[in-house]
């Protein structure tokens, strides 16, 4: 008799576990859906798998897909993103089915299950953010020696793409493009816009006729891997005021 009766305040304390519940728990945050079946540790695993696929997406946005490769990989990685989401919602789904009904905890009050479905929108809008900025950035090496002495071969720079999308080219940028037909980036520093007459005469910039303002400002040596090149320093100015060395 006491038995049974221990039995059946067993029955009454626990809740049952809706699967369509957890998959859509799992659909508006991953893990919640886990955490709905009493498995608050799987729940950590679905959120740290999750953050860790977005930083991995987030790397992948700063190599440009200007490769077939690179484009393939970039598509494979979103595609296991979405594999991952997709597993932990069945995961939950299943997860339900396998419990049953549980006991509740103090996680299980729907307050929380609010809390953390708000504090995961907030990082997605974070995460939203940071992507775009990573996409828009590239990172490159400098190709040659052209633009030697103030940006040496060999070195790494950051670009922002498509900010011509939005903006005019200014005398003084610095700008990166892809030669036409081909994959190579070329770096270059623009001197002149559209209309301008542009000559180079003896080792001397002249836009419109008339020479840029130049100083002399020093003097240099850049090494490098078998070579060793001299360098005169100026100072060039721009006629709309850009000044660089």
């Amino acid at each position: 008799m006491s038995q049974s009766s221990q039995g059946g305040n067993r029955r009454e304390n626990t809740t049952p576990r809706r699967l369509w519940a957890a998959g859509l728990l799992s659909i508006v945050t991953p893990g919640l859906g886990q955490l709905y079946n009493g498995l608050p540790k799987r729940a950590l695993l679905a959120v740290g798998l999750v953050l860790a696929g977005q930083a991995v997406l987030i790397g992948m946005a700063m190599i440009p897909p200007n490769s077939l490769a690179a484009g393939i990989l970039h598509f494979s990685m979103i595609a296991l993103y979405g594999l991952l989401l997709l597993a932990i919602v069945l995961d939950a789904t299943l997860g339900a089915r396998r419990a049953g009904g549980i006991t509740l905890k103090l996680y299980h009050h729907p307050v929380l299950y609010i809390a953390v479905a708000l504090a995961w929108f907030g990082f997605g809008f974070l995460f939203n953010a940071i992507h775009q900025a990573t996409a828009a950035t590239i990172k490159t090496a400098i190709p040659g020696t052209s633009m030697e002495p103030a940006l040496l071969e060999g070195n790494y720079m950051l670009a922002h793409r498509g900010y011509y999308d939005e903006n005019t080219p200014e005398a003084g940028d610095i700008v990166l493009y892809l030669k036409p037909g081909s994959d190579v980036t070329v770096i270059q520093r623009v001197v002149g816009l559209p209309g301008d007459g542009i000559q180079i005469a003896d080792g001397v910039l002249r836009i419109n006729g008339e020479p840029a303002g130049r100083e002399s400002v020093d003097q240099a040596t850049v090494t490098g891997e078998n070579r060793k090149s001299a360098f005169s320093y100026f100072r060039e100015t721009l006629p709309g005021g850009a000044s660089y060395i």
